[in-house]
């Protein structure tokens, strides 16, 4: 019964705020009791070293219009007194129940807003310095000085509060929107480094594989446990072996797999896309291994690009299908291994030019599974068939974080041998 009235005192409080102008106000010039970290290292297991008490004195507190927040405060730690005037907009998490996350920030510019959650029902788990407010009404405001580590945090109750304001009343309201920014849940991407759980595997370029993979799990280690990040591509190429004069290769790389996992196992949010795929440079190259300047090689005679991606256009998530030459070409890096130009475009070559590959740099994130980049590459025959001869296609790029800063750098390489 228990839980049954306070489901109804959220209604009641509910319609009153609505009836009121969706305006309700925390008691004025409230102090509450925090902590910070005065260094706060990149290491998330420390979170909770170095604290000094933190004191919110909280002026203002209450939602605006369009699930807004605004907060006005004063903030005190070792004798030092910054004013605080935080707005932003509540949305509802993906990441745990019955929580709302705010994309906040401090309209003084005195903080960085790291995380700004309102939950109605807390994990005691997920509380960094309020352990004592499991199952409770709370609201978790994390921040960071300018440019400083003084991290700073605030788990207040409720019950201490004057007024519940709209939004926990709000929380299973169907017309609040997930969440769009992963680090609105995932806060530790902006002060926190993952630890690279594949750092000592070495990529090699191999070359009997018509097909690759790529790998790769990062983890945030917390005070409270840790988040495995994973991310799989998959390389391929489609070699053909040369009849009549020339034919046409395609290769390319693609996302196949993206899961999140928490320190029991489970998998999290498998909808969700966490790390993006940038700054890609994909390479295409005829490889013998009996270079004899007596022996015609085969060469590259058209080379052309294009991708597959998922991206937003004011506020659409646009997946085009494939777009290959002068479209992709707009904006792409396009580098030649023995001739230089600068066009647009898929590049065709004389069979005089000696082309032996070439390269291009994709524009485009891949941010989503089956996202993908292709290449297609025209070679020639120009040389013995009784030489092994290979084309060899190679992906370069960065991985980054969604929201959040590059992790690491990787490859991968894909080849096979033609007649």
């Amino acid at each position: 019964m228990k839980l049954n009235t306070r489901i109804v005192s959220f209604i009641l409080v509910l319609t009153m705020i609505i009836s009121n102008g969706s305006i309700a106000n925390a008691k004025a010039d409230e102090t509450f009791t925090g902590k910070v970290n005065i260094n706060l290292s990149t290491d998330g297991t420390k979170i909770l070293d170095n604290l000094q008490d933190a004191y919110l004195n909280l002026k203002d507190l209450h939602r605006t219009d369009n699930n807004g927040i605004e907060l006005i405060g004063e903030i005190n730690y070792s004798g030092i007194s910054s004013s605080v005037h935080l707005t932003g907009e509540l949305k509802k998490s993906k990441l745990y129940k019955n929580t709302l996350v705010g994309n906040v920030t401090d309209e003084y510019d005195n903080f960085d807003v790291i995380h700004f959650a309102v939950t109605n029902n807390a994990d005691k788990s997920k509380l960094l310095t309020s352990k004592s407010l499991e199952n409770e009404e709370v609201i978790k405001i994390y921040l960071m000085r300018k440019d400083t580590r003084e991290f700073i945090m605030f788990e207040i109750p409720f019950e201490k509060l004057n007024v519940l304001t709209k939004s926990v009343m709000a929380i299973d309201n169907n017309e609040i929107e997930f969440r769009d920014n992963v680090a609105d849940d995932h806060w530790w991407f902006k002060v926190m480094k993952p630890v690279d759980m594949n750092e000592n595997k070495i990529e090699t370029r191999g070359f009997t594989n018509d097909t690759s993979e790529y790998e790769h799990t990062y983890r945030y280690e917390l005070n409270f446990g840790y988040y495995d990040y994973y991310i799989k591509l998959e390389a391929f190429a489609n070699v053909y072996d040369i009849i009549g004069d020339q034919v046409t290769d395609e290769a390319g790389v693609r996302v196949v797999s993206e899961k999140l996992t928490d320190d029991m196992g489970r998998i999290l949010e498998s909808d969700e896309s966490y790390l993006q795929i940038k700054n890609c440079v994909g390479r295409g190259e005829l490889y013998t291994n009996k270079y004899n300047l007596s022996i015609f090689h085969d060469v590259v005679t058209k080379f052309d690009w294009g991708h597959d991606v998922t991206y937003s256009v004011g506020g659409l998530t646009i997946s085009p299908g494939l777009w290959i030459g002068k479209v992709m070409g707009l904006g792409v890096t396009y580098n030649l291994f023995t001739k230089n130009v600068d066009k647009n475009g898929p590049q065709t070559f004389s069979s005089t030019d000696g082309l032996k590959g070439a390269e291009v740099t994709f524009t485009k994130a891949l941010t989503e599974i089956k996202d993908s980049y292709s290449l297609a590459m025209t070679k020639c025959r120009t040389e013995s068939s009784s030489i092994d001869k290979y084309a060899i296609y190679d992906f370069s790029f960065d991985v980054y974080l969604e929201d959040g800063g590059k992790v690491t750098s990787g490859a991968v390489s894909t080849s096979a041998q033609y007649e």
